[in-house]
């Protein structure tokens, strides 16, 4: 077997995680997450009939999924704490 496949592929949530942590070079990872999630969207954009900001829309996307990602392993890391008043 081929030691490249056997090995699982980090996931977008890894490359989160890593950045909350501050581990080097996280940015990069949470960047490629961003772009490659935006090649699905932009392929959905498309097939819904989106053709004159494509590559705006898809971006804008898949930052907003990836910002809430990242907001989400924040607040499960422990770090942010809200506790409402009732």
């Amino acid at each position: 077997m081929n030691e490249v496949f056997d090995k699982p592929m980090p996931t977008y949530s890894a490359a989160c995680r890593a950045f909350v942590e501050g581990e080097p070079g996280a940015l990069w990872e949470v960047g490629l997450g961003v772009l490659s999630r935006a090649v699905f969207i932009g392929v959905g954009l498309y097939a819904a009939g989106e053709r004159e900001q494509l590559v705006k829309y898809a971006l804008a996307g898949s930052l907003g999924v990836e910002l809430f990602v990242v907001g989400y392993v924040y607040k499960e890391s422990g770090r942010l704490e809200w506790k409402p008043k009732l």
